[in-house]
C-alpha cells in the first residue's frame, strides 16, 4: 500500500512540475519521459526532477516514435501505411536521404498516392536533384490537376531557382485552385517575392 501512494505522489509532483514549466516558460519545450523508462531510486526533490525532464532531448517523442516504426518495418516490411509513417517521420525531421527510400518503396506499391509523391519530389528537390523533383511534381498534376501542394512545390522550386515567369504561373494556379486554403496564403506570399 506505501508504495501505491509512494507512485501517486511522485505522478502527481510530475504534472505538478510539467505544470509549472509550461506556464513559467512556455519558450522552452518539456518532454514527459514515458512512464516506462521511468525510475526513482531515492527520494527526489522538485529540483532533481525538474532538471531530469530538462535533459531529455527535444524530440524525445519523435525519435521514441521513429524507433517504434523502424522495429514495426523491420518485422512487418509490406506494411505500406506504417512505412509511409515512417518516411513521413524523416521527413518532418529533415531527413530526406532516408524519407527518400520509405517513399520509393511505398510509390513502388502504390504508384497513384499523390500525397507521397510530392513528399517524395521534396526528398528529390531538398538531397539535390530539383530536375527530378520536377518530374515528379509534373507526374502528380497530370494524375491530379487540382492538386494545390504539388503546384506550390513547382512554384517554390522555380522561385528557387530564379525561374520567376515558370514560378509565377504555377503559384497562382494554386490560388486559382482555391484561394482559402493554408497552402493559398503560403502561395501568395511566395507570389510576393517576385513581384
Amino acid at each position: 500500500m506505501k508504495t501505491g501512494r509512494h507512485i501517486l505522489i511522485f505522478a502527481a509532483i510530475i504534472i505538478f512540475l510539467i505544470g509549472i514549466n509550461y506556464y513559467a516558460n512556455r519558450s522552452e519545450s518539456v518532454v514527459v519521459p514515458d512512464s516506462q523508462n521511468l525510475r526513482i531510486t531515492g527520494p527526489a526533490s522538485a529540483d532533481t526532477l525538474k532538471a531530469a525532464l530538462k535533459t531529455m532531448p527535444p524530440d524525445h517523442d519523435l525519435l521514441m516514435q521513429t524507433k517504434q516504426l523502424e522495429d514495426h518495418i523491420k518485422k512487418n516490411p509490406d506494411d505500406l501505411d506504417h512505412l509511409i509513417m515512417l518516411g513521413n517521420l524523416y521527413f518532418d525531421r529533415g531527413r530526406f536521404d532516408e524519407a527518400l527510400g520509405t517513399y520509393q518503396k511505398a510509390l513502388t506499391w502504390r504508384p497513384d498516392n499523390d500525397d507521397v509523391r510530392v513528399d517524395y519530389a521534396v526528398c528529390l528537390y531538398n538531397t539535390g536533384k530539383p530536375m527530378r523533383a520536377v518530374e515528379e511534381l509534373e507526374r502528380v498534376i497530370q494524375n491530379n490537376p487540382r492538386h494545390q501542394t504539388a503546384y506550390y512545390n513547382m512554384g517554390v522550386i522555380f522561385l528557387n531557382m530564379k525561374r520567376d515567369e515558370e514560378a509565377r504561373k504555377y503559384l497562382e494556379h494554386v490560388l486559382h485552385i482555391n484561394p482559402h486554403t493554408d497552402i493559398a496564403v503560403k502561395a501568395a506570399s511566395s507570389l510576393e517575392q517576385i513581384r
